[in-house]
């Protein structure tokens, strides 16, 4: 087998090209850096509290035990997920309840009590996803349950959160599905 060798100078020529090549590689890609005219600073929030809703003990419909997110409807009404009741809590925007639904249980319409996400169209639909039951359902707008799309796959899946799309024919996760 014969091979053949570049000569010096074509060698030499290819090692100072390629050192050309990185040093404007690395000046291109730099990040333009800008000054700001002064320091950062906290801003300051100034809310207008419009209703009150909620209280870990008593009887009444606003006893929550365990809320781990809310959501709104296009009304603008609040939709609470109680993970301890295995309840939705739906209130208006006077602060009123308006319903609540579901219970813990393995039926239709029924909650595991296990890590559930959940979503709110504005029309007031509703998507839960129930990790005990590895199982999406949905809910109409009157809290009446519609369906139940089981999942394949791992024993387990953990979906931290749902957003329902605003074209109102799907959810997405919005967390990192495990």
């Amino acid at each position: 087998m014969h091979q053949r060798r570049l000569p010096p100078i074509l060698g030499l020529a290819t090692a100072v090209a390629f050192a050309v090549c990185l040093a404007t590689t690395s000046a291109v890609n730099a990040q333009e850096v800008v000054e700001l005219p002064a320091e950062d600073r906290f801003l300051s929030a100034d809310f207008e509290e419009l209703y009150r809703v909620g209280s870990v003990v008593g009887g009444a419909w606003d006893t929550f035990g365990a809320v781990a997110a809310v959501d709104f409807d296009g009304a603008g009404n609040l939709y609470v997920p109680d993970d301890q009741t295995a309840q939705i809590t739906v209130v208006d925007l006077e602060g009123g309840l308006i319903r609540q639904f579901g219970r813990r249980g393995e039926g239709p319409g029924e909650f595991s009590g296990q890590a559930w996400a959940f979503s709110v169209w504005s029309d007031g639909r509703i998507a839960v996803y129930d990790a005990g039951k590895r199982a999406f359902m949905t809910f109409g707008a009157d809290g009446g349950f519609n369906r139940q799309i089981p999942l394949e796959g791992p024993t387990f899946i953990s979906i931290p959160a749902l957003q329902a799309d605003p074209a109102r024919i799907s959810v997405v996760s919005t967390g990192e599905v495990e």
